[in-house]
């Protein structure tokens, strides 16, 4: 009897720490939406501001990807169809600005690139984990979604097709844009004349609808001249470094960046 009790005794244990450490099945359709990434392979992630802090985007309507690993614009899809639980990410993929700090970055992609499923976490978190069932990635549901609403007020222009906007070629004015996203209308200062219209997005798609402009004459239009030129390409925007965002065209080049004014 001594022995069955303890044979009983240890099975009873294993079933008791096997439904301990069971995870709920989670439905891919919770993944849906803004996610701040809080550690990578165990490891806290440390920022000097909130505003650098990474996330990933699910779009698990159309199996894809966007967010910010610290410095860059991340991007990749993944399959809606396989089995619950399972996740793995195709063309994972950042956008090639150069940082100081760039060891965030390379963690999160190096991890991302790993990831074979999730599980449920501790306190409504989500984690990505390896095939082997580690966990490479928590994550904390964020407070706000990705959307146009992000981008509300005046930013300046830093940067157009990659080059530096510098006050000398806009003579002493700031080249700068102005969203209102309840309206969906934005409103370009170049220094010249301005251009102002409507655009549409949808999580981080993001386009610029043909607007009207004035028309006066000035000695240097290379600001104007490069705003007309790259708004209809734009295709998508996402954050960058420094709590700047970054519109991009179809094949995920940087046309313009932005900055809180």
């Amino acid at each position: 009897m001594k022995h069955s009790f303890i044979i009983a005794s240890a099975a009873f244990a294993s079933i008791a720490l096997g439904a301990c450490s069971t995870s709920k099945p989670v439905d891919l359709s919770a993944l849906s939406g803004k996610w701040n990434i809080v550690d990578v392979n165990g490891e806290a992630i440390k920022v000097a501001s909130a505003e650098d802090a990474p996330y990933v985007g699910f779009d698990v309507v159309n199996g894809s990807i966007s967010g910010f690993a610290g410095c860059n614009r991340i991007m990749a899809t993944f399959n809606t169809n396989l089995p619950e639980g399972e996740l793995e990410l195709s063309h994972v993929a950042s956008t090639r600005m150069a940082c100081p700090d760039m060891s965030t970055e390379q963690r999160v992609i190096d991890a991302l690139n790993s990831v074979k499923g999730y599980k449920q976490g501790k306190e409504g978190r989500i984690e990505l984990i390896s095939s082997n069932g580690k966990n490479l990635i928590t994550l904390k549901k964020a407070d706000n979604d990705i959307s146009a609403a992000d981008l509300e007020g005046t930013w300046k222009i830093t940067s157009l097709n990659g080059v530096e906007i510098k006050p000398a070629e806009n003579g002493d004015a700031a080249a700068t844009v102005s969203f209102d996203p309840s309206a969906r209308t934005y409103s370009f200062a170049t220094g010249c004349n301005n251009i102002s219209g409507q655009f549409t997005s949808s999580y981080t798609d993001f386009s610029f609808e043909a607007g009207a402009a004035t028309m006066m004459a000035c000695p240097d239009m290379t600001v104007e001249d490069g705003v007309k030129a790259v708004l209809p390409q734009i295709k998508s925007f996402g954050q960058v470094a420094d709590g700047s965002y970054a519109f991009y065209n179809s094949e995920n080049d940087i046309l313009m960046i932005i900055s809180k004014v």
